[in-house]
């Protein structure tokens, strides 16, 4: 299983010696979860499309060239995903694939995309609609859609370089936490002044921002 030391690694430092993974991984049918982290591996064999079952996927930290979009067809039951640190991918070539996972895994309820240098949050995530945590920090986002009718309980996107959102950016009834530190902000979101009586949020972090009024909506 995964422990913290497997976060503990610098992007582009592999922490073994992994440099592939055989197509064979294929056959193992009731396989659940699956963690590829701190490796060195370039391609990953399209046959993890195959892993019906899987509902944990981890892809981390990995020198990736090229990541096939079409394996998450076949992985429709996934629940928990972290696609991060894919250090030799373009961010066009993940947001590619991230779409395509939006597209075809709507049960995923645990979102991990840090580190991928993205411009952009997926203009289909509002697809995921059972999404409950999406953690997007340490990108470079500039543009983020509307996520309607997701109402996440954790939000996390430190460390970009986000301006505004959109007034009906997402639902914020079960919203817990919600942190965008040390982005580019001008006013407070209109979707947090939304927020009626009997709301769950605890947390509000927009610290390191230049925020000097309210959005309008």
């Amino acid at each position: 299983y995964k422990y913290l030391s497997t976060y503990a690694q610098l992007a582009g430092e592999p922490a073994n010696r992994i440099t592939g993974i055989d197509e064979a991984i294929g056959k193992l049918e009731n396989l659940e979860m699956l963690f590829i982290a701190n490796a060195q591996i370039e391609k990953l064999p399209k046959s993890i499309g195959q892993l019906s079952k899987l509902s944990d996927l981890e892809l981390f930290n990995l020198p990736l060239t090229e990541l096939d979009a079409s394996i998450f067809e076949g992985l429709t039951e996934l629940v928990s995903v972290n696609v991060s640190g894919l250090y030799n991918m373009s961010p066009d070539t993940i947001l590619n694939v991230l779409e395509h996972m939006c597209l075809n895994c709507p049960n995923v309820q645990l979102l991990y995309i840090n580190e991928n240098k993205l411009t952009s949050l997926p203009e289909n995530l509002y697809r995921m609609s059972d999404l409950r945590l999406l953690d997007a920090a340490f990108n470079k986002i500039t543009h983020v859609p509307s996520i309607q009718p997701i109402a996440p309980v954790q939000l996390i996107l430190d460390f970009n370089k986000i301006s505004e959102f959109p007034a009906d950016f997402c639902g914020v009834d079960d919203m817990e936490l919600f942190t965008c530190v040390a982005n580019n902000l001008q006013q407070f979101p209109a979707f947090l002044s939304n927020m009626e009586g009997g709301y769950a949020i605890q947390e509000i972090d927009l610290t390191t921002n230049k925020m000097h009024g309210f959005q309008e909506g």
